[in-house]
């Protein structure tokens, strides 16, 4: 099993559980349809590298989302734009706290501007 007790006798999930049900709750369908590639396992979340043409309605480039599970068992969503080379930086172009799993494809597309089903 890959839960383990904490100090207190209380089950936690790995890190690695939490992403694959994160991934789960998006759905391989909607991840393939976003370009989704690079999925990490993160600190009690996932990150998510999103295909080319995610644009913010800011006007910036998406390049990742990062989702983590909170302690009230919600998400926090962001939007990120990443970049390498000589410089290399993190941006965060959206942030949403208290996103409930069924919330978590309309966050997608709000904030990639790309579609997560063909209906």
């Amino acid at each position: 099993m890959n839960n383990e007790t904490n100090h207190h006798g209380e089950a936690q999930m790995d890190n690695m559980t939490i992403a694959k049900t994160i991934l789960n709750q998006i759905g391989g369908k909607a991840l393939y349809m976003i370009g989704a590639k690079q999925n990490v396992a993160i600190e009690s979340g996932v990150s998510i590298k999103v295909g080319r043409g995610a644009k913010h309605p800011t006007g910036g480039k998406v390049t990742h989302l990062r989702i983590t599970l909170a302690a009230d068992d919600t998400y926090t969503f962001e939007a990120l734009r990443a970049k390498g080379g000589k410089n290399p930086s993190v941006k965060v172009l959206d942030t949403s706290e208290g996103v409930y799993c069924d919330m978590l494809r309309s966050e997608i597309e709000r904030t990639t501007g790309m579609y997560t089903s063909l209906f």
